[in-house]
């Protein structure tokens, strides 16, 4: 029994240790949230009586700039800062603006304070930065682009991120590239996807831009030159000619050689035909990528050369290179002599996917390998 009754006391010590730091937990919560709130209303107050000032004056005070400079040191105080001042901007973009423009002499040497700050600090100085660039004019002085500079090479990928996110609003095509070259050269991680994503997030010329990364395009290592080479494919800029140089020279790394192919299938350039139809043709395995790309990229240029090479492929060792040789030829029209060589492959795995992949492009039945001249396929 006394056993019982010790067992029964430790749990109810437990219980109440859980309910007590629980209502501890839930009274510190209601404090800081209070605290924040506090402190919001009197940032708000503060700013908005700058604001008032600033229809008078273009210069804010010397006493709001140091308030800012003690304030905005704390990482905290930013969160509640950037909550302000997003809901100024969406109040009134003008005063927000005339702001910004008044305590920018502020955020320079917040900048410079920050650049020694731990990973951390820096990625959410430079987050709300990139959310309000406005703070950092585009004449500032040289310590600042030092301090900038210094931020897209931190080890910190976010604030890499943040940091690039901020230049990509500044207009400056020779400020974005310089920045870009920086992390290549100091080969830090830049994932291509999200390089080539952000590029589009770049307000100014967006062909001076495609300009200097091309010139510039050997001074970047293999992740950049994928993702340069995937954002203009996307870009509504006729390249052909200068990416099918590039090509040519077989100088690049073999998955920046598969984007400039991939590059190909969405800008149709007939010279690269042939070197498409070549790398399709070239069966051997450590080739199986090319033949992968190639196959799709085909299904661009239709004519029965690419139709002959593509059929010819259906029976292709890897299971990916058929897929994408039966999707290019359903983009395809077939001739009678197409249709009937289809017909004569033994290889029932060509046959089963082309029939897959047909199907998932919405063709009837009656047309999937059954295919006559009666039902719409044009002569050869």
């Amino acid at each position: 029994m006394e056993y019982i009754i010790k067992i029964v006391g430790v749990y109810m010590i437990v219980i109440v240790g859980i309910i007590g730091f629980s209502v501890f937990s839930t009274l510190k919560e209601a404090f800081l949230e209070k605290k924040r709130l506090v402190k919001k209303k009197m940032y708000t107050k503060v700013i908005h009586e700058m604001v008032r000032h600033f229809k008078e004056s273009d210069v804010a005070t010397k006493e709001h700039i140091i308030f800012l400079k003690k304030e905005l040191a704390q990482v905290d105080h930013l969160f509640i800062f950037e909550e302000v001042m997003s809901e100024l901007k969406e109040k009134d973009e003008n005063l927000f603006l005339s702001y910004c423009h008044g305590i920018s002499s502020a955020f320079q040497d917040l900048a410079i304070y920050y650049r020694r700050k731990g990973s951390f600090q820096k990625a959410y100085f430079t987050h709300v930065l990139s959310l309000f660039p406005e703070l950092i004019e585009n004449d500032a002085n040289d310590s600042i682009r030092y301090a900038m500079m210094h931020f897209i090479m931190d080890d910190s990928v976010y604030c890499r991120e943040n940091a690039m996110l901020f230049f990509y609003q500044k207009d400056s095509a020779k400020l974005v590239v310089n920045s870009l070259k920086k992390i290549s050269n100091r080969n830090l991680y830049y994932s291509p996807k999200l390089l080539a994503d952000d590029l589009f997030k770049f307000t100014g010329n967006q062909s001076e831009l495609i300009d200097l990364l091309l010139q510039e395009f050997d001074k970047f290592n293999a992740n950049f030159q994928m993702a340069i080479i995937t954002y203009i494919r996307f870009c509504n800029e006729d390249r052909r000619e200068e990416i099918y140089q590039k090509l040519k020279t077989k100088k690049y790394h073999k998955e920046v050689q598969l984007s400039i192919l991939r590059y190909f299938a969405k800008h149709k350039y007939h010279p690269i035909v042939p070197v498409l139809l070549e790398e399709l043709k070239d069966k051997k395995e450590s080739r199986f990528e090319y033949r992968l790309v190639a196959a799709f990229a085909l299904g661009s240029y239709d004519n029965n050369k690419t139709r002959e090479a593509l059929i010819d492929s259906l029976s292709d060792r890897n299971y990916h290179v058929r897929k994408n040789v039966a999707i290019s030829l359903s983009r395809m029209e077939l001739t009678k002599e197409n249709v009937e060589k289809i017909q004569k492959i033994q290889d029932p795995y060509a046959r089963d996917m082309l029939k897959y992949v047909w199907q998932q492009a919405g063709k009837k039945k009656s047309e999937i390998l059954e295919i006559t001249v009666q039902k719409g396929v044009k002569q050869g």
